[in-house]
């Protein structure tokens, strides 16, 4: 259990860690965690759950997803959280999509309907701490790029937007064709590559023109394309989560 910072907690939220950001990104989950207690919110780190099934279920290996997915089910059972909160929009899209998977069956749909991007949580809070720039010496010049799977599975764009302009000491840029995919797409970084890399091209060229410091983006997968565009264009960007910088905003 991480407790909320400043006394009562607000929300009691279960953190749903999967297993790409979990094992590559570890970072992105400290910060995640840090940034719901600095809003007030008690965040459960629930032992022994397994991936959320998108990539099983982007393979066609339906088996496997709903196999993965069922033992969710077991293990975030009866909690009694006002939500079960992840930091990946892939994941996030795959978990509200149980339902689906299971016919809306009773269980799979209260499970789905308690899942949250973490943007959506923190939305209608306000950090009980006060918050500081991220850099002292500069005001960074930031842009967002919409995660397909959050904006267009979920529905999700102005939730993360508002909470990096809570963040003092930015100069938010806009960043063209925001909304259009990097390339990664779930897995065709890996079974498309060719007709990934024209995608993150284009992705590429709207980022240069930004002069942005910071690049922020809610996927594991888009952060590693991206990083990966960024980097072979000699863009001396970074290229990180919203709760990464967030979490540089705190005392």
């Amino acid at each position: 259990v991480f407790p909320a910072w400043g006394g009562t907690p607000r929300r009691r939220v279960a953190f749903f860690s999967g297993c790409v950001m979990d094992l590559m990104m570890g970072e992105i989950h400290r910060a995640t965690v840090k940034v719901m207690q600095a809003h007030g919110v008690e965040v459960l780190n629930v032992r022994g759950q397994h991936c959320c099934g998108a990539l099983a279920f982007h393979a066609g290996e339906d088996a496997m997803g709903r196999a993965l997915a069922r033992r969710n089910l077991e293990i975030f059972r009866g909690l009694g959280v006002d939500a079960i909160v992840n930091n990946s929009a892939g994941c996030g899209a795959a978990l509200k999509e149980y339902r689906q998977h299971f016919h809306n069956e009773a269980e799979a749909a209260a499970f789905s309907a308690l899942v949250k991007d973490v943007s959506e949580v923190l939305a209608d809070l306000q950090p009980v701490v006060e918050l500081k720039s991220p850099d002292a010496h500069r005001a960074l010049a930031v842009c967002y790029d919409e995660p397909c799977h959050l904006l267009h599975g979920q529905k999700v764009s102005e939730q993360p937007k508002a909470l990096i302009r809570r963040i003092p000491g930015l100069r938010w840029v806009n960043l063209p064709d925001a909304e259009f995919c990097c390339g990664a797409a779930g897995i065709y970084n890996i079974t498309q590559p060719e007709m990934s890399r024209q995608v993150l091209a284009r992705k590429v060229e709207a980022l240069k023109s930004t002069g942005a410091d910071v690049v922020l983006t809610g996927n594991p997968g888009c952060i590693m394309q991206i990083r990966r565009g960024c980097r072979e264009a000699g863009l001396a960007c970074e290229v990180l989560h919203p709760m990464e910088l967030f979490a540089r905003a705190l005392p």
